[in-house]
């Protein structure tokens, strides 16, 4: 009996772009290709998995650094990288991509973004940490977006084809190779900001923007204290937001407070009335919105 090629379903505009992310740790830039049911790398002969359609990109770290740092961060701020691998996978408390709340929180974004960027010329963009696609699937039109994320469980409820399952901090794709790179509300849930931020600056050509929740919003704070894994939150002051960006070696062009709508927790009659609200309300607002650009 003749099976499926589970590596056939990889659009081929995405197959073209990924990158052996093993090698790229050594600055090379080295294509994967097709291999019975996975991808391989033409160099190192590295292999990787395709699950229903979806590459899995990821390289191992040495356990004893992650070991290490996890200890570190989790007796500073009450949570680990363990802890947050978990939370996703096990993750069901998020709304789908088309509910009203989400689609409505996603599009008022968006719309938002085109008023502080020109997105007339961006045509590609990577979406890192895109969870279940309610960032990826309300991109203006003309833009071919590529979705990544660590989890399993959330990026197969992407809707989207272009979906790659990726670390952050070690991209599966060649520098310079996106308009724009952008996350939404994923560096608190990583050990080091900076690291990802840096590897998003790699891939892109010009522009790297982000959401992060605002810890001086008094409802963000509580959700952060209760929370254990968003407890990384409480990081996010706008000088160490600053400090991440500069790490990163990026220049940051935009930097404001926005934002009164929780997509996964607003009951949408409340969320009817709030997007009447405008979105750019400083201190208040529940998020912080940065543009930054290559150096």
């Amino acid at each position: 009996m003749s099976t499926i090629d589970p590596t056939s379903n990889i659009p081929t505009g995405l197959l073209e772009r990924l990158r052996c992310p093993r090698c790229a740790e050594r600055g090379d830039d080295v294509k994967l290709d097709r291999d019975d049911d996975s991808l391989v790398c033409l160099a190192c002969q590295a292999k990787y998995p395709v699950r229903d359609g979806i590459p899995v990109c990821v390289t191992e770290t040495s356990p004893l650094a992650a070991e290490r740092d996890a200890a570190r961060l989790k007796a500073a701020v009450g949570t680990d990288a363990h802890r947050q691998r978990d939370y996703w996978e096990q993750d069901t408390a998020h709304r789908a991509s088309d509910h009203e709340v989400v689609a409505g929180f996603a599009r008022q974004r968006w719309e938002h973004l085109q008023r502080r960027l020109d997105l007339s010329s961006v045509t590609s963009a990577l979406d890192v940490g895109s969870g279940n696609g309610f960032s990826t699937m309300y991109a203006p039109p003309h833009i071919d977006v590529v979705a990544t994320d660590g989890s399993w469980r959330m990026l197969s409820r992407h809707p989207g084809k272009e979906r790659v399952i990726a670390d952050a901090t070690a991209l599966p794709f060649p520098s310079g190779s996106f308009d724009l790179v952008f996350c939404w509300e994923l560096l608190h849930h990583v050990p080091e900001p900076w690291r990802a931020l840096s590897e998003m600056a790699r891939v892109s050509r010009r522009y790297v923007l982000f959401f992060e929740p605002n810890p001086l919003n008094f409802a963000q704070f509580l959700f952060s204290i209760v929370d254990t894994e968003h407890r990384w939150v409480l990081r996010f002051s706008p000088s160490y937001v600053a400090n991440q960006v500069k790490r990163a070696r990026l220049a940051l062009q935009v930097y404001e407070r926005c934002g009164l709508i929780f997509p996964n927790k607003t009951p949408t009659p409340l969320f009817r009335v709030l997007r009447r609200f405008p979105f750019h309300i400083p201190f208040i607002g529940i998020s912080q919105l940065v543009v930054a650009e290559k150096q």
